[in-house]
């Protein structure tokens, strides 16, 4: 089994580039400094790929739906 190594201290995350197989690409998506999904269309939200978006974006209306359904 292949292992990614992320590392997170002080609310920010490092990856170890010698735990990445060549070829990949690893995103780290902050969701505790993403207020909102619109945010993604700030300038100074790190750019993410249309994968990382996607989840973003279907991850929010999930958490939307569950935050309703306690209500």
């Amino acid at each position: 089994m292949k292992t990614i190594l992320v590392v997170v201290r002080g609310g920010v995350a490092y990856v170890a580039e010698e735990t990445v197989p060549e070829g990949i690409a690893v995103e780290i998506i902050d969701f505790d400094n993403l207020q909102e999904v619109e945010d993604l269309n700030d300038p100074t939200t790190p750019e993410f790929s249309k994968i990382a978006r996607n989840y973003i974006k279907r991850t929010d209306k999930e958490m939307a739906a569950r935050l309703a359904s306690n209500s």
